[in-house]
C-alpha cells in the first residue's frame, strides 16, 4: 500500500504539520491506516492565516468505543502541539 502526500498545492506551514500528522497516523495505525485525506481550503491551496486544517482518516480495526477512538485520534494530533 502506498500513503503519500500530494504535496503540490500544500503550502507552508500546512505541508510540514500536514506531514507530521501523517507520520504519526502511520506510527500510531500502521497497516490499518487505509486513506489519509485533506480537504477544504488548505487542500485546494487557497488557505488564508486563520485557516484550518480539515483531515479525514479512514482505518480498520479501530476501537469500538467512541471514547478509544477519540484517545487514539488526540495522539496523533499531538504531533503538532507545540
Amino acid at each position: 500500500m502506498e500513503i503519500g502526500l500530494r504535496e503540490e498545492r500544500l503550502k507552508e506551514p500546512y505541508a510540514s504539520l500536514l506531514r507530521k500528522l501523517l507520520d504519526r497516523a502511520l506510527e500510531k495505525l500502521g497497516d490499518n491506516l487505509i486513506s489519509f485525506v485533506v480537504f477544504g481550503s488548505v487542500a485546494r491551496g487557497e488557505a488564508r492565516k486563520d485557516s484550518d486544517i480539515d483531515i479525514l482518516i479512514v482505518a480498520r480495526d479501530l476501537p469500538r468505543s467512541r471514547f478509544k477512538r477519540q484517545d487514539l485520534f488526540m495522539e496523533i494530533e499531538e504531533a503538532v502541539e507545540p
